[in-house]
């Protein structure tokens, strides 16, 4: 049982979205668009979380295939995903929260996930809000690189205790984390 004793550690990153966004382009052009219910998942990882994300956004290659996945949610929606991810943060009206970012492993090292973060940060600010908000695994060096890239900065450290079946969390927050 991976719970009964651990701690685990998670990145909080934020992205200010009134500043000007730099993206950077991938090795493999794409486009960013929602998931569609009639794309093949059997290219890329879909997990059932990812569909209990309000908004699913997809990148597809020229060939239309799928490079990279990204789940976003607003305010009203975080108690829907703190069915699955009870240390979720709740942004606040004029964030939003960005989860789940997965690159499938052929197109992995091209920079599809520094791409995608930065397009899904820009369709968030299309959508008016200020700033994203997000949580990466502190041992996911890959995903970490890539959201610091994209322009993330981390804003706090949140630690998962499970000791038995009790959960708690510590979060720091500031400069030196």
């Amino acid at each position: 049982m991976r719970h009964v004793h651990s701690d685990t550690e998670y990145t909080g990153f934020e992205l200010d979205l009134t500043q000007e966004l730099e993206i950077l382009e991938a090795q493999i052009p794409f486009i960013l668009r929602k998931y569609e219910d009639s794309d093949s998942p059997s290219n890329f990882r879909l997990q059932e979380e990812d569909f209990r994300l309000p908004t699913l956004w997809v990148g597809v290659t020229e060939g239309g295939e799928i490079c990279y996945s990204q789940g976003m949610a607003k305010a009203g929606d975080v108690e829907t995903l703190r069915m699955w991810y009870p240390a979720c943060p709740v942004p606040e009206s004029d964030e939003v929260l960005v989860e789940g970012s997965y690159v499938p492993p052929r197109f992995r090292g091209r920079g599809i996930g520094t791409t995608g973060l930065a397009l899904v940060a820009q369709e968030a600010a299309r959508l008016g809000y200020s700033r994203v908000i997000c949580h990466v695994a502190s041992d996911n060096q890959p995903s970490m690189r890539a959201h610091v890239k994209a322009g993330f900065v981390p804003y706090e450290t949140l630690t998962l205790h499970w000791r038995g079946f009790r959960r708690s969390d510590t979060v720091r927050k500031g400069p030196g984390l």
